[in-house]
């Protein structure tokens, strides 16, 4: 049975397959928004409503591609050891790699981590690419698209895996299977994510949405501010609307 057709005959697949699809509907919406306003959307500075729209398309619109690569990685490293592909589902928002026989443990777990190295390396080249682009939309963009894949690679997609035991992070983290690999992957892990969080509370994902370096000096003192006060109500609406 190909893997459509083990997704039509369970519940979890069904409830996947209606998850993608209202995804799907919305990425349609957010994109016909875009095309209809696209002339605001090179004005400059850039406002809320903007940054609004920008943040869901870096997921309803950024992440089917994303998707597609993370399982082409997959199928990339089946067919570099040797093996075949017999079934590639893709349904924009998750997909599924069936290579033809089983592996040995450490080529096992280089395919189940060339997804998420996938997924990752997508997320910078299009950040490398947008950023490059004087106006700031392209630029915020960039870096919340980046955001996006770092947080569904490394945050949601393994704790998806721990709650439902389904996907790659069940095979990296088979500690006694390949105890050094998934040790290593766990320190490393640890530190893209320490490093992840201490940017995204320095602001450095929001930065392409202020339009001086005036305003981003002003963005780091309320910030520093806000967590010297976190019981200051105000302060902490400030901070928020200035998200």
């Amino acid at each position: 049975m190909t893997f459509f057709g083990i997704l039509r005959d369970s519940s979890f697949g069904l409830l996947l397959i209606g998850f993608s699809l209202l995804n799907v509907f919305y990425g349609l919406r957010i994109a016909s928004t875009v095309r209809q306003r696209w002339a605001e959307f090179q004005r400059e500075p850039l406002q809320p409503w903007q940054k609004n729209i920008i943040d869901r398309a870096a997921f309803f619109l950024g992440v089917p591609l994303g998707v597609f690569v993370h399982e082409l990685a997959h199928a990339l490293l089946i067919w570099f050891f040797g093996g075949r592909v017999v079934d590639f589902g893709y349904a924009f928002y998750f997909g599924y790699v069936a290579p033809d026989r089983g592996f040995p443990a450490t080529e096992q777990w280089l395919i189940s981590l060339a997804g998420t190295i996938g997924s990752l390396a997508y997320g910078v080249v299009m950040w490398l690419i947008f950023r490059r682009i004087p106006l700031s939309s392209y630029r915020y963009f960039a870096m919340r698209i980046l955001r996006v894949h770092l947080s569904y690679s490394l945050i949601f997609y393994p704790l998806f895996t721990l709650f439902t035991f389904i996907g790659d992070w069940r095979i990296i983290y088979d500690f006694g299977s390949t105890p050094i690999l998934s040790g290593i992957t766990l320190i490393v892990h640890v530190g893209i994510l320490a490093l992840f969080w201490w940017t995204d509370r320095q602001g450095y994902f929001e930065m392409p949405g202020f339009n001086i370096a005036a305003e981003q000096e002003k963005y780091r003192e309320l910030q520093q501010t806000a967590v010297l006060n976190p019981g200051e109500a105000k302060i902490q609406l400030q901070l928020i609307n200035t998200y």
